[in-house]
């Protein structure tokens, strides 16, 4: 009779560890190029491209919001490829960052820079200066290793299932204390605490540690000895870094509960302590720098505080509903929780999206956008198997348990196996291997029902484990209201020379555009003339103004998109009485 359980057990996790197989590769993957972050640098002195008589003593960055550079955040390299950079400086409640310089070359000065916004991204850049001449800019990567990407992507995704699992198991001790209580499954439960909550810390140290790298510019390994300096700086890491802590002292709790006498009280207020630390997570991210700081913040926590509840539920329900002196009662608590959970993830995601996104556009347009919407369909697969399980499948279990326990003269809920150990009335007789009991029919045996209901739980772990890949992916990249305000970029060559084409802000009005030109080896190749003529299907062509900012750089400023819609700009380039004729296709937003 008990020869089928470990095969129906079996399956499901082999496919939940195929699946979290999949989720650390998605991680991985996700974040491995650097993305347009929160804040945009606006303005630098000297300007880029610009022509100096002479090195200047600073170098300024200014951007639209409040920045973090730490020593070594911005690289000045002289003309044959040393540093001559010195100590930053914040100015401007901290959107200027000022760089002493020591050079005296003449040449071109590459200037790079690597600073962190306000929501805890890295930014990322470099534009190069002459002084009297033009030598070539200097080569500075500023990828992003691999195993950075592997650890913040690893460590976020921990940093919020591990909390979740904690947050749940803490619950359902909660919930079981109040009917038949724990029975058998009070040490797996408190396993399952502690476990989620040194998950939790782990993760969130994880991330910390290659937030750290990434604003240094260090490797993974080298980040270690600057986490304090950089949390000191930054706050987006300083608040990650306490959450970390937070964390950390909720798995203290709880692995000091587990030899506790008051074993369960403890890891109660373990749960707690974790809760309390994922709630710190919207104050280091996005929710921080929304317009409407206050509701961002709320909605974002009393989200990740609902998906704990239900995510966690589940999770703990699964583990140990076989082991549980009435599954049948926990069930029917679980089911309720979720159904109020999924009201309060409905109201409060649609909250954080629209205050995330902005607009239809950004939902559609943008990577954080297409990220909501696999949320969204994570969420809906997540409701449509809570609706199998609370219409069909929570009666149907009622039903078998009641049934046995009238036929054997028990308590509805459980008998006690041998030594104690407390089990479902065992499968046998005819309804034993009938796949068809939720239609009308012999009604299954209890353990047979809670097995199939179990089933369709594991399911939704799996999908609640996808989403929160999505949400591990979507914290990492910047709101989409913000990629929407990024300039439009493209380049084209023509006979050897390539031309870097940039249009801002691509929206209906007025813009400026700004035109680079290069040889074959990416240094700059200077125009004697240049022509901008701009139109689209209807509109007449008309010519704009063009400054001339170096022999290689050129501007149109204020040049009008009145309407929406793909414009064609025609560019005409001259050099020793040889014309190159360039083309763009600017989609105006």
């Amino acid at each position: 009779m008990d020869g089928p359980r470990p095969h129906r057990t079996r399956a499901p996790a082999r496919t939940a560890a195929v699946a979290l197989a999949l989720l650390v590769a998605l991680v991985v993957a996700g974040p491995a190029r650097p993305a347009a972050a929160h804040a945009t640098l606006q303005d630098t002195s000297p300007a880029g491209d610009v022509r100096v008589e002479e090195v200047p003593a600073e170098v300024t960055l200014t951007f639209d919001e409040p920045v973090t550079a730490t020593t070594g955040s911005v690289q000045v390299i002289d003309p044959s490829g040393g540093r001559v950079d010195g100590g930053t400086e914040s100015r401007a409640g901290g959107r200027t960052v000022a760089v002493a310089v020591d050079g005296d070359a003449v040449g071109t000065y590459t200037v790079a820079f690597r600073v962190v916004s306000d929501d805890g991204h890295t930014i990322t850049g470099s534009f190069v200066f002459d002084v009297q001449t033009s030598t070539g800019a200097a080569d500075v990567d500023q990828s992003i290793p691999l195993l950075t990407s592997a650890v913040g992507g690893v460590g976020r995704w921990l940093s919020y299932a591990g909390p979740i699992v904690a947050v749940g198991a803490a619950l359902l001790l909660v919930v079981v204390r109040r009917g038949a209580g724990v029975g058998g499954a009070g040490r797996l439960l408190g396993r399952l605490v502690a476990g989620g909550a040194v998950a939790g810390a782990l993760g969130a140290a994880l991330a910390v540690l290659a937030q750290v790298a990434l604003t240094t510019g260090r490797p993974v390994t080298g980040a270690v000895g600057l986490v304090a300096e950089v949390a000191a700086d930054s706050r987006p890491v300083g608040v990650a870094l306490v959450r970390a802590g937070v964390l950390a002292l909720g798995a203290l709790v709880a692995l000091l509960a587990l030899v506790s006498r008051r074993r369960e009280a403890g890891l109660v207020a373990a749960g707690a302590v974790v809760a309390a630390g994922g709630l710190l997570a919207p104050v280091a991210g996005h929710p921080w720098t929304a317009d409407g700081r206050a509701l961002a913040v709320t909605a974002d926590g009393a989200h990740l505080l609902a998906a704990s509840v239900w995510l966690g539920l589940l999770a703990a329900l699964a583990a140990a509903a076989a082991r549980l002196p009435d599954p049948v009662a926990a069930v029917r608590a679980v089911s309720r929780a979720a159904l109020v959970t999924s009201l309060v993830l409905l109201v409060t995601g649609t909250a954080s999206a629209w205050l995330l996104l902005g607009s239809v556009e950004a939902l559609l347009r943008t990577a954080s956008g297409q990220l909501v919407i696999a949320k969204v369909v994570g969420f809906g697969v997540l409701v449509s198997l809570g609706w199998v399980n609370r219409s069909r499948l929570v009666p149907l279990l009622g039903r078998a348990v009641g049934v046995q326990g009238a036929s054997t003269e028990r308590a509805p809920a459980l008998v006690a196996a041998g030594g104690g150990s407390p089990s479902l009335p065992d499968d046998g007789g005819p309804g034993e291997d009938d796949e068809g009991a939720a239609e009308p029919g012999p009604v299954p045996t209890g353990r047979g029902a809670l097995a199939r209901l179990l089933q369709v739980v594991r399911v939704e772990l799996v999908v609640g484990a996808l989403v929160l890949v999505a949400t591990a992916a979507l914290v990492n990249q910047p709101p989409g209201r913000d990629v929407l305000e990024q300039p439009f970029t493209t380049t084209q060559t023509v006979d050897g020379a390539t031309m870097l084409f940039e249009v801002e802000p691509a929206r209906a009005g007025t813009n400026a555009m700004h035109l680079y030109v290069t040889d074959e080896t990416g240094n700059p190749a200077p125009v004697d003339a240049l022509e901008v003529a701009v139109g689209r299907e209807g509109v007449p062509e008309r010519k704009l103004p063009v400054e001339q900012i170096s022999p290689d750089h050129a501007v149109v400023y204020g040049a009008s998109f009145p309407t929406p819609g793909t414009w064609a700009v025609d560019v005409t380039t001259v050099r020793v009485g040889v014309p190159r004729q360039f083309r763009f296709e600017v989609p105006i937003r």
